[in-house]
């Protein structure tokens, strides 16, 4: 994981921001924020590139995503949109070169962080664990608002 933090340059914001978000004190008033969310990989196969994205888990986002040309990779589902947003980041910054910025995507709206087809795909499963074991354990990881 020292590799991870010594690439954070372009995603620190992002990370910076999951992580105090995390070890504070939740802001319940923002429920949206603590509903579970899932972070999933797309085989964008028209395009030749990967998708990582972030939605929460209610939305049917990922349903209308996948499709034969577009396969989902994988898709790991947690507790909060920090979470959530931490892994996304993570996945960017460990994907370095071979990562596109904000490549518009045919049928999909503004523009996706992706990376190119032939870059390795992490598993988001194993990423969430470590990052979890880097971060000690912060205190809100598993904090939810479920109605």
């Amino acid at each position: 994981m020292s590799t991870l933090i010594n690439g954070m340059h372009a995603y620190g914001d992002m990370i910076g921001v999951s992580i105090q978000n995390l070890q504070q004190r939740p802001d319940v008033e923002k429920v949206e924020k603590w509903k579970p969310h899932r972070v999933y990989i797309i085989n964008l196969t028209d395009e030749g590139l990967h998708k990582v994205g972030v939605t929460r888990s209610t939305t049917g986002r990922l349903t209308r995503l996948a499709t034969r040309a577009r396969p989902v990779v994988e898709v790991v589902e947690v507790a909060n949109r920090p979470v959530a947003q931490l892994i996304e980041a993570t996945v960017l910054v460990l994907r370095g070169s071979k990562r596109k910025r904000a490549t518009t995507i045919k049928h999909l709206r503004g523009t996706a962080e992706c990376w190119r087809e032939d870059g390795e795909v992490p598993s988001l499963v194993n990423l969430e664990r470590q990052l979890y074991e880097f971060w000690e354990a912060p205190k809100n990881w598993n904090f939810s608002i479920v109605e």
